[in-house]
């Protein structure tokens, strides 16, 4: 049977850098903030989830952070590693004519890219 410790020994101890092992950390009507869920999973704690106090409040903005985000498909994790996402500022004249086209913009750099770096690869053995 596990020795039950209360939030605030499981934290002096984690923050102490003391072993865990072997306890039990009773978070009955207790709830901690996130970073110091982060210093007990440090620890090999697991809070439960629904004993993690945010404060909304606390939390600094980020500029970086802010805005639209795009979806990134997750398929695999090598194809998120090898994806690259581009920006780009193209001339109204070639967006209104890639949108004609119907052409995706993706598609498009993708097979350009590719077809660039086999040409330089064939030049090279030439």
């Amino acid at each position: 049977m596990k020795t039950k410790l209360t939030v605030a020994e499981a934290l002096q101890r984690a923050r102490a850098e003391e072993p865990l092992q072997g306890y039990q950390v009773d978070f009955t009507d207790h709830k901690v903030e996130a970073l110091e869920a982060m210093q007990l999973a440090k620890a090999g704690v697991d809070v439960p989830e629904e004993s993690i106090y945010y404060d909304d409040e606390a939390i600094a903005e980020d500029e970086a952070f802010e805005g639209e985000w795009t979806a990134v498909a997750t398929d695999g994790l090598a194809e998120a590693e090898a994806a690259l996402n581009v920006r780009l500022q193209l001339d109204p004249e070639i967006k209104y004519w890639l949108e004609q086209q119907s052409i995706p913009t993706s598609q498009l750099l993708e097979q350009l890219l590719v077809n660039f770096y086999r040409t330089e690869q064939r030049l090279k053995k030439s």
